[in-house]
């Protein structure tokens, strides 16, 4: 809700500078239903740059108003994070304290440098170039196609070859060190490693809650569970989630009922 608030609070601060006041007002999770229609109307029927923003953006004017009632009617401590165990947060500080910055920032995500690693590999653009000539060469009408074509794939087919061929050459050197895309590769898992034990999201936190919990972070050797958490860190970069093994640790739900504001749209 907070992070939510403030992306509809950046968008507020684009509304025309004279009208501005009007929609601090309106946003201000105090204004009957009754009144705020009548702004609207107003608006619609005001000049013509106050008119499209306001009718633009009234689902957020809405729902920004709607989420500061919200936050007005929450109890007094609603807004304090979930209180860390001192064991928890002992363990969070120590993997913190022992992890490595890297030695230069890789930016881009394990996804991306992995598109970009297809995408420039010769032996997937040489089998591609194969497959797209077969696919013409099978809808082809004349001799003099058909003979084109042919000499096109022999090409193609000697240009794939070659580029295997070399792919197994560039494998063999690959033990004895190490190319642009794994260098890109390793920076990142030093990246994402140090980011992830340094300012721990809230799944890391989640999990190492549950695992005191479950009596369990005692006997876990703090370089093994840094190991694990980076590991799907890792997996979550590469695919977008956490792998299907790591365990569903949701967070804390809300001890209270949220009361919910409605308001009716004009004309709804």
């Amino acid at each position: 809700m907070h992070e939510r608030r403030a992306e509809l609070q950046a968008l507020m601060s684009t509304a025309p500078a004279d009208h501005r006041d009007l929609v601090e007002h309106l946003t201000a999770g105090d204004v009957g239903e009754a009144e705020a229609h009548e702004h609207l109307v107003a608006a619609i029927d005001a000049q013509q740059e106050r008119r499209d923003w306001i009718v633009a953006n009234w689902p957020y004017v809405v729902e920004l108003e709607q989420l500061n009632a919200l936050f007005a009617a929450q109890p007094a401590l609603a807004h304090w994070p979930t209180a860390t165990p001192p064991e928890v947060q002992a363990v969070l500080d120590a993997m913190s304290n022992a992890a490595t910055p890297p030695p230069s920032r890789e930016h881009r995500t394990l996804a991306v440098l992995d598109h970009e690693a297809a995408e420039n590999d010769p032996v997937r653009q040489a089998h591609a170039t194969v497959r797209d000539l077969d696919q013409l060469a099978a809808r082809t009408r004349t001799s003099a196609e058909q003979t084109a074509l042919n000499e096109a794939l022999q090409a193609a087919r000697l240009e794939l070859r070659q580029a295997r061929r070399e792919q197994r050459v560039n494998d063999v050197f690959a033990r004895y060190g190490i190319g642009a895309h794994d260098d890109a590769r390793e920076r990142r898992r030093l990246t994402v490693g140090y980011d992830i034990l340094t300012d721990p999201p809230d799944w890391v936190i989640e999990y190492t809650r549950r695992l005191h919990a479950d009596g369990c972070l005692g006997t876990t050797r703090i370089a093994d569970l840094a190991t694990r958490i980076v590991d799907a860190a890792m997996h979550l970069d590469r695919h977008g989630h956490l792998p299907d093994t790591w365990p569903n640790v949701g967070l804390h739900p809300a001890t209270s009922e949220v009361p919910v504001t409605e308001i009716a749209m004009p004309g709804v």
